[in-house]
């Protein structure tokens, strides 16, 4: 502890207090690269339903396809307990749907209801484990 004129800083505590700020911003940036890492699922999962489209559809130009895959994966994502979003939803999935062939509109439903399923198994366990990445590394590499 070191002491001045009129007030004394104890080095122990204040570097501890930095550490577990550190390790606070750390956490938040875990938790941006959650989001990111959900992001890029969608993204992902989308293009590769634009080919499910692709061979329903080869005449559409390859924008078609992918709008047509990306309209069904924001039409599963969406909170049906909101009876208006639901609505929309189902409008949306009737547009996909009169554009497709009845086999092509169910492979893609059924991809990206498994796409969707993965997705929100990921984002549930992020919530519950915002730090999780963190906290490994501290294990991993301790001070």
């Amino acid at each position: 502890m070191l002491k001045c004129r009129n007030f004394s800083v104890d080095y122990h505590l204040l570097n501890e207090l930095m550490f577990s700020e550190f390790v606070k911003n750390q956490g938040v940036m875990t938790q941006v690269e959650h989001l990111q890492a959900l992001n890029y699922m969608l993204k992902i999962g989308s293009s590769r339903a634009g080919i499910i489209v692709m061979k329903d559809q080869p005449t559409y130009k390859s924008f078609n396809q992918r709008s047509l895959s990306i309209e069904c994966f924001k039409s599963l994502l969406t909170d049906r307990t909101n009876p208006v979003a639901a609505r929309e939803a189902d409008a949306q999935l009737q547009v996909v749907q009169s554009k497709m062939t009845p086999e092509g509109f169910v492979d893609l439903l059924k991809y990206g209801q498994a796409e969707i399923e993965n997705y929100n198994g990921w984002k549930n366990y992020y919530e519950q484990n915002p730090y999780w990445n963190t906290a490994q590394r501290q294990e991993r590499y301790p001070r």
